[in-house]
């Protein structure tokens, strides 16, 4: 993503200021693919973020909490659930680091309705199109000459055949398995 960054990275970076470890630490934790969730409220103000990240180990896996004044471009609290995430810690980091990759300004939450009338309409099934009655369609057996391929083609008309072909040809044939008995 490109230029639409909802959580600009001097945002992140003026956070970590004073503690530029801790943000190379995050990078590296972001990179490695620590980061297991993010959930982003930009509609409250200030917008918040949580997500969970993993520990450096991978076992445990930490809650990151952070509020952003989007307007602005400040952070300003963020907490883990860490031994250090009450100070800045680099799961904080790895959860900016997500967000400022990951998440757009033109990003919005999905709305999914059902399109107003769409209950009304008419939903046929093959019968009511083609009808199915007796001797209206028959299986063949046995090879199918080139002339019955030629004549089913012409009766598609000037549609896409390519989609039938496979229906056209016959199976390749399989080597046998052949299984061995040891004992």
């Amino acid at each position: 993503m490109s230029g639409n960054h909802v959580l600009k990275f001097f945002a992140v970076a003026n956070f970590f200021k004073e503690n530029p470890k801790q943000l190379e630490r995050g990078e590296n934790a972001y990179t490695s693919g620590h980061v297991k969730s993010m959930q982003l409220r930009k509609e409250v103000q200030p917008a918040s973020l949580k997500g969970t990240v993993l520990a450096s180990m991978k076992k445990t896996i930490y809650t990151v909490e952070v509020s952003i004044d989007l307007k602005e471009q400040a952070i300003l609290s963020a907490t883990c659930t860490c031994p250090r995430g009450q100070a800045l810690c680099h799961h904080i980091a790895a959860l900016l680091y997500y967000t400022h990759y990951n998440v757009s300004s033109t990003d919005v939450e999905q709305k999914w309705t059902i399109k107003a009338g769409s209950s009304s309409e008419i939903v046929k099934v093959i019968e009511e199109l083609y009808g199915c009655g007796e001797n209206k369609f028959m299986a063949m057996s046995g090879d199918i000459s080139t002339e019955k391929i030629e004549e089913f083609k012409k009766n598609l008309g000037q549609t896409n055949v390519v989609g039938f072909s496979w229906l056209l040809k016959s199976n390749p044939e399989k080597p046998v398995p052949r299984f061995f008995n040891k004992y």
